[in-house]
């Protein structure tokens, strides 16, 4: 089709920048009230849930504090001043000696999960946690020490996304990015799974989840209208995740996102169809081979999962339950505060993150074609589309695909939003820290790139500092030398 003849519309571009600013401030008064409802909460005590965040550091480990100071340091200081991948390896090692440096007082099922350690049944909603703390059992490796390694994997891979999420490019120079990366996960409550002694069945998955957005990534940056194998990569590894612990079911509506974003919208029907049966066929196959290698092994898979307290409940209800294992109703304000925790725990700058990254990926979408009136969605989607401009910012390619990265993260993030919203967390906190915390994981990666695509550094550091402090005094808590 013929381009449209451009058109000055200043009226039309006002209004449009004019409601992206409306909605951005609305974003934020929603937070900025939240923040003060649960600083209210704490202060009044209105509320039997505690406000996890406000900790005094009363157990304070300075082995541990010391490594966080390292690597604070080491951010600020050789970030973007070293090759990318040796950064990365540095800065994993000292994680590791981080988490060597003190553990975990036990929580949640640890102790259950040390006895099944030595069994031969494996959980069907756990298989890959159950397996690998069974393996570790049966090398001679301790498995107070897994959480290390596990630690140290998802930190390098953490870093490695980070990299590739802002190859794109982006509103701040490469330094400081890798700076915001450091920083954001440094000051998440994530952090605390991986310290020595935490045997738990939700970390083991963290790794397979990083896999996931990095190969989710990659293919939606594909050109080829032919087969691309990043989407089988990225079913892999959201299987093995969800093999390794069923709460990343919740994650599955994004692998349906990323066929719509890349081939449907596209009307790219028959590439489509070859990624999903190669997917599917992938996918399948490795399932198969775990499950029944693992039996050939002399292991026993049961159904459900191992039960460590609970009842059959897994949804947070709507009234009230005669049950120890329910401590409140879904619209209840104790829900609420739980949920807020939860979120401020893992990343507290997440949703802000998220607002500023949308709002800058659409404001470069319209910088692009704002002079173009009466293109319709599926010409600018189009891969062949001439009726976007060359110049502008950073040009078509790039501005798409800022804008469907950031879409697929942000479904991601609601992901785990729902579940932390919907799931009956029996133990409560911090019993079930780590099924609250795991999977938010995947607003760190996501909370940088839109912090990076926002491109306002001062901003953007201080929000990145704001979660030290929140997270670790909650961290600290827990800790022991």
């Amino acid at each position: 089709m013929e381009n449209p003849t451009p058109t000055d519309t200043p009226g039309e571009t006002a209004t449009v920048v004019t409601a992206a600013d409306v909605a951005f401030r609305f974003a934020y008064i929603l937070l900025a009230t939240a923040a003060i409802g649960l600083t209210v909460a704490f202060v009044l005590n209105i509320t039997e849930a505690p406000v996890w965040v406000f900790r005094q550091y009363n157990t304070m480990q300075w082995s541990v504090l010391a490594h966080l100071v390292a690597l604070v340091v080491f951010c600020l200081v050789l970030a973007g001043r070293m090759p990318r991948l040796f950064f990365n390896i540095v800065f994993a090692a000292i994680l590791a000696a981080m988490y060597a440096s003190a553990r975990v007082v036990p929580l949640g099922d640890h102790d259950l999960w040390i006895r099944a350690a030595a069994g031969n049944q494996l959980p069907g909603s756990e298989i890959l946690a159950m397996a690998l703390y069974a393996a570790a059992q049966r090398a001679g490796i301790g498995l107070d020490y897994v959480p290390i390694a596990i630690g140290t994997v998802s930190g390098f891979l953490y870093l490695q996304v980070c990299d590739h999420l802002l190859a794109s490019g982006g509103n701040l120079s490469a330094r400081r990015a890798k700076i915001l990366a450091g920083l954001l996960y440094l000051g998440s409550g994530v952090q605390l799974l991986f310290f020595r002694q935490y045997v738990e069945n939700t970390p083991p998955s963290i790794p397979f989840l990083l896999l996931y957005v990095f190969f989710a990534v990659s293919y939606l940056r594909g050109r080829r209208r032919g087969f691309d194998w990043n989407l089988s990569f990225s079913a892999l590894a959201l299987l093995l995740a969800c093999m390794t612990h069923g709460q990343n079911v919740f994650l599955t509506p994004s692998l349906a996102i990323l066929i719509v974003l890349r081939r449907l919208l596209r009307k790219q029907y028959l590439a489509s169809l070859r990624d999903v049966g190669a997917s599917v066929g992938l996918a399948a196959g490795v399932f198969a081979g775990i499950y029944y290698g693992l039996q050939a092994l002399g292991f026993h898979i049961l159904q459900g999962n191992i039960r460590g307290g609970g009842d059959k409940i897994m949804f947070v209800p709507l009234h009230d339950v005669p049950s120890p294992w329910v401590d409140f109703t879904f619209f209840s304000v104790s829900h609420l505060l739980q949920l807020s925790n939860t979120i401020v725990l893992v990343c507290p700058v997440a949703a802000m993150a998220l607002v500023l990254g949308l709002r800058s990926s659409l404001a470069g979408c319209r910088a692009g074609c704002h002079a173009h009136a009466g293109v319709s969605m599926s010409d600018l989607l189009s891969p062949d589309s001439n009726t976007w401009p060359r110049g502008g910012c950073h040009g078509h390619a790039t501005h798409r695909e800022g804008l469907d990265e950031h879409l697929f993260l942000v479904i991601l993030g609601l992901g785990y939003l729902g579940f932390a919203c919907l799931w009956n967390f029996d133990l409560g906190f911090p019993g079930d820290y780590d099924l609250m915390t795991s999977m938010g994981i995947l607003l760190l990666p996501a909370a940088t790139a839109a912090t990076v695509r926002s491109g306002r550094w001062p901003a953007g550091l201080a929000l990145a500092a704001i979660g030290l402090p929140y997270a670790w005094g909650t961290i600290f808590l827990f800790l022991r030398p």
